[in-house]
């Protein structure tokens, strides 16, 4: 396995090697490449092309778009962070200094709650989630396959920022 100390070995996402593995146990033809960012883009127009390539008899009107899972703001984020340092909770490569009952429990529970009381505050970008030189590893390590990607499928990855060098 390649960089354990990532949560999930990063093979799993190299995404033509998962598309080729796909196609090859169910067919060139029966395995279609969608980008969830040009979902999450304009989620009406790309399910209107969706319904129309598979011919579906879907009213989009009656699908709910609120998000379940939001982004943190930054402040919570750190706030989290922070008080990580006193749950004992178990996590990869995570120290405590000591234990404080429930308190996972209680932000673990309450961080969509939390996040919607802050006032202001922007989402986190990439510098403050991962350092830059695991940024440019990542670049490294997924430039072949998104190449690949680009290549193979068509798909317009670049202007999504996905890691390329």
């Amino acid at each position: 396995m390649i960089n354990s100390e990532f949560e999930v070995p990063l093979e799993y996402i190299e995404y033509d090697k998962l598309i080729n593995l796909y196609r090859n146990y169910f067919g060139k033809n029966n395995v279609f490449v969608f980008l969830y960012e040009d979902f999450l883009e304009n989620n009406t127009e790309f399910l209107n092309n969706y319904i129309k390539l598979f011919n579906l008899d879907i009213n989009i009107e009656t699908i709910n778009f609120n998000r379940k899972n939001e982004m943190l703001k930054k402040i919570l984020l750190n706030v989290m962070r922070f008080s990580n340092r006193f749950t004992k909770y178990e996590v990869r490569n995570k120290n405590y200094y000591f234990n404080i009952p429930y308190l996972f429990e209680i932000f673990n529970k309450n961080y969509s709650f939390f996040n919607k009381i802050i006032v202001g505050g922007n989402k986190p970008n990439y510098s403050d989630l991962i350092d830059e030189e695991t940024v440019l590893f990542l670049k490294t390590y997924f430039n072949k396959s998104n190449k690949l990607l680009i290549n193979n499928y068509n798909l317009n990855i670049e202007r999504y920022n996905y890691p390329m060098l």
